[in-house]
């Protein structure tokens, strides 16, 4: 776990979206939140709904993390040419018009509703040359090419400023369909365009984002990913929140026809913030539905933050040869000192406050400094532990070395207290909900997720990706 913010589960967003998150560690996955149902409630169709800014969406100017920014440079929107205006001095307007789905504006007060919608489509910069746009198929084809825009940095300023003029190296035009393909037909469609724009992406910044050609890197249903791009065509958002598992419990105890939850779980590890706040949600609907029991269903694995959120279930299901615990917290880095002194490179480092170099990898480590990133980790530690003793309670055979960060198969936590008993979701529906019916309330892959797979963009990946993002962070894992 780390204790910077991380990616969550896929977020449902109402646009083509580009899908560039996996470097970026995400907190524990549930690799799906099954709602277990009886009754006739079960068989109601839900209610059509559009809802904004419940999916942790940010603008631009709220985002901190580095390496999400530095994505978002690659992210270009694909504006009608009708309403882009040269004004002839190396800029160009962007005439956005107020937010509206369907024809209907949003409700007021809710997120965004006071936004500008101008960018149709999304697309992200590919390829060695700077110069191609992979986007959706069904955003663009050859009577629309002309007509298309490619425009980085339409989003937002402020909390009510957008940027609506833009340089003229922000603006492109298509030149060639290099390639496209649009089947809507089947389960996963193929979906996905390149476009050959008229010249190098001059941006200095926009980097191209890697792409392989078989689809691999770990996207697929269960895995995480992070997106960035025009929400409902609105200025640029980024979306990294754990908040698409807390909307499906949520769903999923709401309905009537629940009688019972199972969290699936598969899980190496993961923030402590987004697995806290998983774990709390837990909490509050148990005391909210109390005749609506959740029971946690292990596969392969359960360790770390994912046990931080296994913890709060009523009981926890495994298999003998699952993996579970590791119940600690590191931070990791390297010490670059010595290669630098060989090499005859010299660390210029400027701060205002002494510690604000904390723990660099170039600059010799300080012993105060070290002692200090031991406090922070024994102090989260010591919440993990709290958390696994409040949801465990008196099943708990605690050993010396049961929160030392060890692992135990599942035959070895039933023992220790860890997990209560063996059992599969189809089992623990069958055997201790009595109900032969489950329904899968986990979030469903979106059409950016089918595209990002199409294409294989190797800066996606699943929830046990990408740990390394930086020389500094502390997880539990």
């Amino acid at each position: 776990m780390t204790v910077r913010p991380r990616l969550a589960s896929a977020l449902m967003l109402l646009a083509t979206l580009v899908t560039v998150a996996g470097a970026s560690q995400a907190p524990p996955p549930l690799r799906a939140i099954e709602r277990v149902a009886t009754g006739s409630a079960a068989d109601d169709p839900a209610s059509p709904q559009a809802i904004f800014g419940t999916d942790d969406l940010l603008d631009i100017y709220q985002e901190t993390d580095a390496q999400r920014l530095a994505w978002s440079k690659s992210v270009v929107g694909l504006i009608d040419d009708a309403l882009m205006v040269d004004n002839g001095n190396g800029t160009f307007t962007i005439n956005a018009v107020p937010l509206n789905i369907g024809g209907d504006p949003p409700c007021p007060g809710q997120a965004f509703a006071n936004q500008l919608q101008a960018a149709h489509c999304t697309g992200f910069l590919v390829g060695p040359d700077r110069n191609i746009v992979a986007t959706a198929g069904h955003c663009i084809d050859a009577s629309t090419l002309a007509t298309t825009r490619f425009v980085f940095g339409f989003q937002m300023q402020d909390a009510t400023t957008p940027v609506l003029t833009v340089p003229a190296a922000n603006v492109y035009q298509g030149q060639e369909i290099v390639n496209r393909v649009y089947d809507a037909s089947g389960t996963f469609p193929s979906d996905f365009a390149l476009i050959w724009l008229d010249r190098p992406v001059e941006i200095p910044d926009a980097q191209s984002l890697a792409v392989t050609p078989n689809g691999t890197n770990g996207v697929g249903v269960g895995n995480g990913v992070g997106l960035i791009g025009h929400s409902a065509a609105l200025p640029l958002k980024l979306s990294f929140g754990p908040n698409a598992a807390i909307s499906s419990l949520q769903s999923a105890f709401d309905d009537k026809g629940t009688a019972g939850v199972v969290l699936r779980i598969n899980s190496p590890g993961g923030s402590p913030v987004q697995a806290g706040i998983i774990n709390d949600e837990i909490v509050r609907l148990r005391g909210k539905f109390p005749d609506k029991p959740l029971y946690a269903v292990v596969e392969d694995m359960c360790a770390s933050g994912g046990y931080y959120v296994a913890a709060a279930a009523d009981k926890i299901y495994v298999n003998k040869a699952s993996i579970v615990g590791s119940i600690g917290v590191l931070m990791d880095g390297f010490g670059f000192t010595g290669t630098m002194d060989k090499l005859g490179v010299e660390r210029r480092l400027l701060t205002a406050g002494e510690n604000k170099g904390f723990l660099d990898p170039f600059s010799p480590q300080a012993a105060q400094q070290k002692e200090h990133a031991q406090l922070l980790l024994n102090d989260i530690h010591r919440q993990f532990i709290d958390v696994v003793k409040t949801g465990r309670g008196k099943r708990l055979k605690e050993t010396p070395d049961m929160f030392s960060g060890l692992m135990w198969t599942g035959a070895q936590s039933i023992q220790l207290g860890l997990a209560d008993a063996y059992g599969s979701v189809d089992s623990v529906a069958r055997d201790v909900i009595k109900a032969e019916k489950v329904l899968d309330y986990s979030v469903k892959e979106n059409i950016a997720e089918r595209f990002a797979k199409r294409l294989g963009a190797s800066t996606v990946a699943g929830f046990w990706k990408g740990l390394s993002e930086s020389a500094l962070g502390s997880r539990l894992y």
